[in-house]
């Protein structure tokens, strides 16, 4: 067999984490298109269910629903969009809230907690966090959101009851 050359091992950097991908982002439209972030607070007793969905992304995609047991409270953003300056907005608030650098943990809440996940995602690398998203149910149980992330959760609430069409859709 003749002799190969073989070729020089190239250096791979390490990933990125996260929070200084999404700073970057913020400067960075190419690496912004890639960027979702989404909230899901859902919960509630019989009678008092409750389900929020709100989703952006860098790519201008965008959803939002509300469905609750009282008809009012019910409604759905059909083929959302976000603008690049919107999205960026958002995303501004999230890095600015700190939520990128707060620890992820999967708390325990009592049943029919309203429970927010809050995600952050680029290219398979998420920040999810969880939080008791009515605020007396959160104090009754000694689970208050860190402050990180009720900013952030404000954001994507905030986001929501626009393409909602809502002055609010905090449960």
């Amino acid at each position: 067999m003749p002799d190969q050359e073989k070729s020089e091992p190239t250096h791979v950097p390490p990933p990125q984490p996260l929070a200084a991908t999404v700073r970057r982002a913020l400067e960075d439209p190419q690496l912004r298109e890639n960027i979702r972030i989404s909230m899901r607070v859902a919960g509630g007793g019989p009678g008092q269910s409750y389900l929020l969905d709100v989703r952006a992304a860098g790519d201008g995609t965008a959803h939002a629903e509300m469905t609750a047991a009282r008809p009012e409270r019910q409604a759905r953003a059909e083929r959302a969009s976000i603008s690049n300056e919107a999205f960026l907005a958002l995303l501004r608030r999230i890095v600015d809230s700190g939520m990128l650098d707060a620890p992820s943990a999967q708390p325990r809440f009592v049943p029919d907690t309203l429970v927010g996940v809050l995600e952050v995602a680029h290219n398979g690398s998420v920040q999810r966090l969880y939080f008791a998203a009515d605020e007396e149910q959160a104090r009754t149980q000694g689970a208050l959101p860190a402050p990180e992330i009720a900013r952030a959760a404000d954001a994507v609430y905030a986001l929501g009851a626009q393409l909602l069409g809502r002055r609010s859709v905090k449960p």
